[in-house]
Order: structure tokens, then C-alpha cells, then sequence
């Protein structure tokens, strides 16, 4: 059965004129029937405010797949239920960047059991290294890796290369190059029915496309769009997307899936959702924290 649902707390979001919204005529489940994609993964946008007056701002990133699979640390260890944190069995870094490891230290403060597997964290090798320099370092926290190995540890740290695919519950995650101001990696996560794909900070680049292009059973991407089109300046210097260069992005890609857009500065939230709803991008949701999507 065709499904493609979007869960917000005990609100359902529903689809209508390219984007997601609280009240239209068209479900997003009657939008992923349409496309005839099977439900099997769910991902969930992890919350990130703890003020109910921003909770569709997102300020930084975390996403967890069935539960088990997060994907940056921006969040997480905020996550008020710490059953479902420990639930947590493989983390997947992006990059390095605050807004997408900002939690890490509480995340794994919060989970730590001893005598029990710790989580395993893959990241670029680069990122591994400044977690140890500039995370774990005495000053700014405990040093986590030296202590993971003189006591029951904290973490497994295991670098990942570009384009490496690795096995994590049941998933096969796939690392896809990007390009940002540091190494960063995107993900496509396969869960032997269909894939789906997070693809966070970088700036235009044609290989995105190609690599998504062969993944011949991709049902969903969720992209990033992080500045309006009137910054395109300090985008491009920054190595983000804005409106105009996520849509020709998607234009590029040769199947019907639901485009999810996510890492959007909350200050700039309102004029770049303008300039997406201008811009007719067919099958685009926007991406709310604390919003679960299945596949």
C-alpha cells in the first residue's frame, strides 16, 4: 500500500499548493500515494526549541530514523525522553559545526550506562578531529574519548569515507560528499525497501545530483535552504543554498519524491518560505521539528 505520512505531535500536516501545510484539501499520504511510494522508514525532525511559540523554527539539526539512527547531534540530547535518547544506537555526523553538534556532550553524558555498548559515532575523519581538539578537550568538556578508553566507554568513534556505505540496525547508510567550508557528508540511508536521503549544508554541486540520480529506489530527500535569495553573497561565501539554487537542485533530480526542506535560519524562516512557494517546486514539504515522516 502506497503511504506517505507526516506527523506532527497529534496534529496531522497536509499537503497543498507544493508545500506543507496544517489545513488543505490533499493529505501529504494521499501526496506519497500518488507517487506510489511504500511506507517502511520513519524519520522524525528532532524539536529544536524548548519554547512552544518556535517550535517550527529550527535551530539546529538532528534527525533519528525508527528510532534507533540519529543523524547530527545538533539536538538530540535534548530529546526530554532520555528511554527514547538511549534508544540511540549510531550517530552519523555530518560535519562539525555547532548547530549540528551542539548536543553531543549532553547527549552522551545523558545515555553513558556502564557495562553497556555505547553508541558508535561516524563522522569524516576531519570532523572525529575536531570533536577530540575542540569538543573533547578538558575546557570545553571532559575528555570523552580518552576516558572511553580507561573506563567503560562513552563512545565508539569509527571514520567513514566518502561514498563508504556501513551497516547500522538494519540500515545501509551511504555517505555522499558535499560541499560546505569543512568536509561534510550527506546520507543515504537504505532499509532494503527503499532509501531515503539528508543532504545538509553545501552549496550547489552537480555530483549531489548525479549520486542521487542512480538511487533507484529514493523515496524522499530532505534538503537544506538556508538563506533567502537577497543573501546569495554571503551563501555562496558560506557554502548554503537559498531558494533559486535548492529549486534548481531539485530540477536536476529525474523522479517524483516528496522535497523536504529543512535547516532553514529561523530568523530568515518567513521570507525564504515566501520565495519557495514562489518558485512552484513541485512535491515540497517543509521540513517542522518535531514532525515524524514515514516512507
Amino acid at each position: 500500500m502506497a503511504c506517505f505520512t507526516a506527523e506532527c505531535g497529534s496534529s496531522r500536516s497536509t499537503f497543498s499548493g507544493g508545500m506543507v501545510s496544517r489545513a488543505s484539501s490533499a493529505t501529504a499520504h494521499e501526496l506519497g500515494a500518488s507517487l506510489g511510494i511504500l511506507c517502511s522508514m520513519k524519520i522524525r525532525i528532532v524539536s529544536s526549541s524548548v519554547d512552544s511559540a518556535s517550535s517550527e523554527k529550527h535551530f539546529a539539526a538532528s534527525y533519528v530514523v525508527n528510532g534507533q539512527v540519529a543523524f547530527d547531534a545538533g539536538t538530540i540530547g535534548f530529546m526530554s525522553s532520555i528511554d527514547d535518547q538511549r534508544r540511540i544506537q549510531h550517530l552519523f555526523l555530518s560535519h562539525g559545526h555547532m548547530d549540528h553538534v551542539a548536543s553531543l556532550p549532553i547527549f552522551l553524558d545523558n545515555v553513558y550506562q556502564q557495562g553497556s555498548d555505547p553508541v558508535t559515532i561516524y563522522a569524516p575523519q576531519d570532523t572525529l578531529d575536531c570533536l577530540q581538539s575542540d569538543i573533547f578537550n578538558e575546557r570545553l568538556w571532559p575528555d570523552l574519548v580518552r576516558l572511553s578508553q580507561e573506563v567503560s566507554p562513552f563512545m565508539h568513534l569509527s571514520p567513514i569515507a566518502a561514498g563508504e556505505t556501513v551497516m547500522a540496525c538494519g540500515l545501509r547508510v551511504t555517505s555522499l560528499p558535499l560541499d560546505h567550508v569543512v568536509t561534510t557528508f550527506g546520507y543515504i540511508i537504505n532499509d532494503g525497501t527503499g532509501s531515503i536521503a539528508i543532504v545538509s549544508d553545501t552549496q550547489p554541486l552537480d555530483s549531489i545530483w548525479t549520486t542521487l540520480n542512480q538511487v533507484a529506489d529514493l523515496k524522499a530527500l530532505l534538503l537544506e535552504c538556508a538563506f533567502p535569495n537577497r543573501m546569495a553573497s554571503l551563501a555562496a561565501k558560506s557554502k548554503h543554498l537559498i531558494p533559486t539554487s535548492f529549486a534548481e537542485g531539485c530540477r536536476q533530480l529525474k523522479r517524483a519524491i516528496p522535497i523536504i526542506a529543512v535547516h532553514i535560519k529561523p530568523v530568515y524562516r518567513d521570507e525564504i518560505l515566501n520565495e519557495l512557494a514562489d518558485l512552484g517546486i513541485p512535491q515540497l514539504v517543509i521540513g517542522v521539528p518535531s514532525t515524524e515522516f514515514e516512507f
